[in-house]
């Protein structure tokens, strides 16, 4: 069907943002982490974990058991 589907980590900690998420000002810091990736989109902080133990054990889940880490929250996106 063309449609992309995917799932992000989700902090609920930010679900106030997801107003100011819309109107796509990068440069409000409250809203934009300052992650790198190399041409990707910036990363909002609704979508970021703040905790770095926790996001290795997602990817470790993921790589065992190709599905996603039930120990956080996930937005699925289309």
């Amino acid at each position: 069907n063309g449609k992309n589907e995917y799932y992000v980590t989700y902090n609920p900690d930010f679900a106030d943002i997801t107003m100011q998420i819309e109107k796509a000002d990068y440069s409000d810091q409250s809203v934009w982490t300052t992650l790198q990736s190399g041409g990707q989109s910036p990363v909002s902080k609704l979508e970021a974990i703040t905790d770095m133990e926790i996001g290795v054990k997602a990817v470790e889940y993921f790589i065992r058991t190709g599905e996603l880490y039930p120990g956080i929250d996930w937005m699925h996106q289309f």
